[in-house]
């Protein structure tokens, strides 16, 4: 069901009643997807171990802090999410008025506090098994809007509960290798034709190879063929890929050995190849490109680092800088 305010919308953590801006977002967004009018309604019990809730930032205990934002968050959205899914479209309603006190069914009451309770085994699951979750892996949305980058090196925008700084190099490089890995594992590689072929000069070690250095090549979406005894000349390659890194790309795949064990190395191919390709820290980006990465980065399986590890995100709270402002 859907209104036109938050009165309808009650939200408790370890069946303390609480105000939440991150918990208001993640149960909104699901229902994007289905109207775009209204608020929707709810009664949300949201239970977690005690170390992972700050009760005491707010006088009157109306608010927590949660230890971390984002897990919180994707249990509550993949939840309702999968409740909306699974309801029927005749079942929905919009908007509806204030609520009044009528008597029900015993009946009634006993389906509806079922369905709820569903919806809470789910929440308290999903909260639990978050670092396992496969499905669902949507993060806090980040503003597009309001994001600029900052020194040729990072993007800085925000979300529901706190400023967020994006390293744009370790951000496009995650996007690119879960774009290529999807690829190669799928058999399915986006390809650009060169207009002019590259030609790529091999060691004299590899010569007697060329043949297995051509196949395998193809199987990641680079076309060659033979040019002379030692060189390879490209004539296409994977969609996205600089042209100007595809020498050194297959330079160093080769050098690594990474190309003559396609199957079993694949994962590190993709990684190389979007480490060379991706986004460089220091270059200056278009406000199409900070948008681009915005948007691409909630939908990979791991938004949170780049394939080597290293973060893609740093978030400072709101509520740590309105400490800071003494507010």
């Amino acid at each position: 069901y859907v209104n036109s305010f938050y009165t309808q919308q009650y939200f408790f953590v370890n069946r303390r009643p609480i105000v939440s801006k991150l918990l208001k977002q993640a149960l909104s967004s699901p229902y994007e997807s289905v109207t775009k009018r209204g608020i929707p309604g709810c009664v949300i019990f949201l239970y977690l171990p005690y170390t992972e809730v700050d009760v005491n930032v707010h006088p009157r205990k109306q608010e927590v802090r949660f230890r971390q934002n984002d897990l919180v968050f994707k249990a509550l959205f993949s939840s309702v999410k999968k409740a909306l899914q699974n309801m029927e479209k005749n079942r929905w309603k919009e908007p509806f008025g204030t609520l009044r006190e009528k008597p029900i069914k015993y009946k009634a009451r006993k389906e509806d506090v079922k369905e709820a309770l569903i919806f809470t085994q789910t929440l308290i699951s999903e909260t639990r098994d978050i670092a396992e979750e496969k499905e669902e892996k949507t993060p806090t949305p980040y503003s597009t809007y309001a994001a600029i980058q900052i020194a040729n090196r990072y993007i800085v925008t925000h979300d529901a509960v706190s400023i967020v700084i994006i390293d744009q190099h370790a951000a496009a490089e995650r996007i690119l290798y879960e774009k290529l890995l999807d690829q190669f594992k799928s058999k399915r590689i986006q390809s650009q034709t060169l207009s002019i072929p590259i030609d790529v000069e091999i060691s004299p070690i590899y010569q007697g190879q060329i043949t297995r250095l051509i196949k395998n090549l193809k199987r990641i979406g680079i076309e060659a063929e033979q040019f002379g005894e030692r060189t390879l000349r490209v004539r296409a390659c994977p969609a996205g890929i600089r042209l100007e890194e595809i020498s050194t790309i297959i330079l160093e795949l080769i050098r690594q050995g990474l190309i003559f064990s396609v199957p079993t190395q694949i994962e590190n191919i993709a990684k190389l190849m979007a480490c060379h390709h991706s986004i460089r820290f220091g270059e200056k980006l278009t406000q199409s490109d900070i948008t681009k990465i915005l948007v691409d980065l909630p939908k990979c399986n791991n938004p949170f680092s780049c394939p080597h590890g290293r973060p893609t995100t740093y978030r400072i709270p709101f509520e740590k800088l309105e400490e800071l402002f003494e507010r």
